[in-house]
């Protein structure tokens, strides 16, 4: 599940300031918008025009995800102790999913790109901790902090493998192929991840903030 959906991240960020940028620069040029391509020279004035808002846009939904985090991190995690894991992971694996749908439909369909920039409020979803916590129900308490690193490096070395092979894809194929790897990664959770805290053990609604 976790290499999945990290190797699809990763494929997408080779590219990702460019679709960004070949989005805005048609504000400052008429051609149309198959025929602006910023990765590939990004000398053209059009190009070096996008840049401003590229930036503020990026610098506006990173600040939305800290806000998000610091807003949701809390009613998840009592989500996930109230309702159990299973539920809550898959109801954020299909929130989370939105974006990298709406990400192809743009590439492929050109659909405008602040309908993926609102879409990315569902990716800063914090379901990670949801993750830890499945990994405290079924490990033993000796060996959690090693699964806990196993985990984490496995989404790392995952996320630069597909940041790797992104280089050597096409825009339009990365995000294909991104969109592919999320997918195929809530695909499998549906199938196999399974509920791992008994309803003997969850919390009553009091657990969840807000």
């Amino acid at each position: 599940l976790i290499v999945f959906g990290a190797f699809g991240g990763g494929l997408l960020l080779p590219n990702l300031t460019y679709i960004g940028l070949n989005f805005f620069a048609r504000k400052h040029t008429q051609l149309p918008p198959d025929q602006i391509h910023c990765e590939l020279d990004m000398k053209q004035a059009f190009c070096r025009e996008a840049v401003p808002e590229n930036t503020a846009w990026t610098t506006t939904l990173a600040g939305m995800a800290t806000v998000v985090h610091f807003i949701l991190g809390p009613t998840v995690g009592g989500l996930a102790d109230a309702l159990g894991r299973r539920r809550v992971l898959l109801f954020c694996s299909v929130l989370e999913i939105l974006p990298a749908w709406g990400m192809f439909l743009h590439a492929v369909m050109g659909m405008s790109l602040y309908v993926v920039f609102f879409l990315t409020i569902f990716a800063d979803i914090p379901s990670t901790a949801v993750f830890f916590s499945v990994c405290i129900d079924i490990v033993r308490p000796d060996e959690r902090a090693a699964a806990f690193g196993l985990v984490l490096a496995t989404a790392q070395l995952a996320g630069m493998a597909g940041f790797i092979a992104g280089f050597g894809l096409t825009m339009r194929g990365s995000v294909i192929g991104s969109t592919i790897f999320y997918t195929a990664s809530v695909c499998t959770m549906f199938c196999l991840l399974p509920e791992t805290l008994p309803i003997s053990k969850r919390r009553g609604p009091q657990s969840v903030p807000f």
